[in-house]
């Protein structure tokens, strides 16, 4: 049997080598690998200045990727993008089927962009390079949108298109109707309408009214304005809306000197929560820790002769001194004097302290600070009587800012 060979044929399939992956009921199926972000060209999303709407690069084909200074992050999709500025301008001007004039139209859209059949980034190439250095070219239109979602006020300045003089004119909102529509007013600008008088009125709808500015004068303005931009002209609201908005608005000090329109600035009552601060401010502390009195405490230094180096303080805890940890220099280059916040443990000098009560006098940062008396009238009237009963004490029993009680 030496000599000869046996060779076993034998039928095997791949069911008879069944892989880890699978189970006995049947074959699972892999999992489809996820596509790995290109590097290239990283993940953007920005808001249409026309629908609001968040479009991501998906949307950007052409002449629908472009870049402003006053659009940050926003451009136009590509479905707004295929109408012209002359469309939209018209779209917010005209009722529906209704005609005007060419002249009108004209007009009305040069008011807004100098070039109403084309977006200013698709201007031509002599008009960008004129417009490459300040970056001006979407101000105007950008301003007319936020325009046009503001509410309109009494004694607002506006400009209209005068079917008289068929020129566009400026003047003031002075009467709004319950029926939504306008009383404006402006002033006798020919010979001839001196003559009949000194002011003319006149009521319109909501949709004739424009911005009070053209392209043209918010162009000149802009260059004559420091920083180069409008006064008063399209701001982010740091407030509840959070939206882009027109108006003179308010800094909060509280919050860093903050933005907030008018809108928030009244509905968030900062007008009542800064006096009720103020108040609080005078009569419940005052820039010193004048509760414990001032001393003089070690500075842990010796000087030739093997004295102690003293120093004084205004408080005498261990949590308050001229340490600088955090290298903080006043304007004179002096070390500032830093205080832990006996709230939320913050190191720094700007705070107040709560001095009506000697034996618990207290720092505290502006931000706790501010949670406390920085608020409304209803939430301020337990401080309210606090000071009350304080200041019914007899005179040596008072705590008054500005002086040292022992």
């Amino acid at each position: 049997m030496s000599g000869y060979h046996t060779h076993i044929t034998m039928n095997l399939s791949q069911r008879d080598f069944p892989t880890l992956s699978q189970s006995n009921q049947g074959e699972v199926p892999k999992p489809s690998p996820k596509p790995l972000p290109d590097p290239t060209y990283p993940v953007l999303t920005k808001t249409c200045l026309l629908c609001q709407k968040k479009v991501g690069r998906e949307h950007f084909s052409g002449d629908a990727l472009f870049y402003s200074r006053f659009l940050p992050n926003e451009c136009l999709c590509k479905n707004c993008i295929k109408a012209s500025p002359q469309q939209y301008i018209l779209h917010k001007y005209l009722e529906k089927d209704e005609q005007i004039s060419d002249r009108q139209k004209q007009f009305v859209c040069e008011w807004i962009t100098i070039f109403p059949d084309k977006w200013p980034h698709q201007w031509d190439e002599k008009y960008l390079a004129m417009d490459q250095t300040i970056d001006v070219k979407w101000e105007s239109f950008k301003y007319f949108v936020i325009w046009l979602r503001e509410k309109r006020k009494v004694n607002e300045h506006v400009a209209w298109y005068s079917s008289r003089q068929r020129i566009i004119v400026k003047g003031v909102i002075k009467i709004i109707n319950d029926d939504g529509t306008y009383v404006v007013e402006r002033k006798a600008e020919t010979e001839k309408e001196k003559e009949l008088g000194e002011k003319f009125r006149k009521t319109m709808t909501r949709k004739r009214l424009l911005p009070p500015l053209s392209q043209r004068d918010s162009v000149y303005r802009i260059l004559n304005t420091p920083g180069i931009v409008r006064p008063n002209g399209c701001r982010r609201c740091c407030g509840p809306c959070g939206r882009e908005r027109i108006g003179q608005g308010g800094r909060v000090r509280m919050k860093n000197n903050i933005w907030y329109c008018d809108e928030c600035y009244e509905t968030c009552k900062i007008r009542e929560k800064d006096e009720n601060l103020r108040y609080a401010t005078g009569w419940l502390s005052d820039r010193e820790h004048v509760g414990f009195g001032g001393c003089i405490v070690p500075t842990g230094r010796k000087d030739t002769d093997g004295r102690d180096i003293m120093k004084h303080i205004t408080c005498s805890c261990s949590m308050c001194h001229y340490h600088n940890r955090e290298g903080y220099k006043t304007r004179g280059g002096h070390p500032s004097r830093n205080h832990t916040c006996h709230s939320c443990g913050v190191f720094n000098n700007d705070g107040w302290f709560d001095r009506t009560n000697k034996r618990k006098d207290a720092w505290m940062c502006r931000r706790c600070w501010g949670e406390r008396y920085w608020v409304t009238d209803e939430d301020f009237i337990p401080h309210k009587k606090r000071i009350q009963d304080m200041l019914k004490l007899p005179f040596e029993e008072k705590v008054w800012p500005g002086y040292i009680n022992h």
